[in-house]
């Protein structure tokens, strides 16, 4: 009994050096100081209104209508933005307690026949109540920019690594639906004419 209790409180302190051997590897745009993924993906055949279509489906797919608003949807020009959320627990302290956190982004996209671009910014993490009792919210490029979440030798701190292991995993995540979705002609709607 008092192994399995050893164990059970180790597997926390495992995980927590996981997380503290993470390097961040976030993008920044240097002209806004955002944290910023971006990419262009080709999709080979596709006209802009199948790949727009595709991408109009997966948000309302992915972020359902209480995690997303659009507010950008111009299939004309191939400009689509949303912004969306996730919300999950996060750790805190050597023994594992979850508490809510979230964090909201901007998606963007600039599709043309055959391709698309897209770009991922403005996270803002919202962690708790602040003293007014509304939810506390902080842009989440305060974590790169702030020196206070450096140690001596200039390296991320354990916080900081925490919260951008968190941006960073969502924002592949993204990515990767996103690719997986606009690859697929699984959910192609019949383009409307013109005429």
């Amino acid at each position: 009994m008092k192994k399995l209790l050893l164990l059970l409180l180790l597997i926390p302190i495992y995980t927590s050096a996981q997380e503290s051997d993470y390097v961040p590897n976030i993008q920044v745009d240097s002209a806004s100081r955002k944290i910023d993924f971006k990419g262009v993906v080709q999709v080979d055949g596709v006209s802009k209104e199948k790949i727009f279509m595709r991408a109009r489906d997966w948000f309302t797919r992915e972020f359902e209508v209480a995690k997303a608003i659009v507010v950008m949807d111009d299939i004309s020009s191939g400009h689509l933005t949303a912004r969306g959320n996730y919300f999950g627990n996060r750790k805190r302290g050597i023994i594992t307690v979850n508490f809510p956190y979230g964090v909201t982004f901007t998606v963007d996209l600039h599709i043309k026949n055959g391709k698309y671009k897209y770009e991922i910014t403005d996270f803002v993490e919202i962690d708790g109540l602040n003293g007014q009792g509304l939810p506390d919210m902080h842009p989440s490029d305060r974590y790169v920019f702030d020196p206070k979440y450096r140690n001596k030798n200039g390296e991320f701190d354990s916080t900081a690594k925490e919260r951008l292991y968190y941006v960073e995993g969502n924002a592949n995540n993204i990515i990767v639906q996103l690719k997986a979705a606009l690859a697929t002609d699984k959910f192609d709607h019949p383009v409307e004419s013109d005429f």
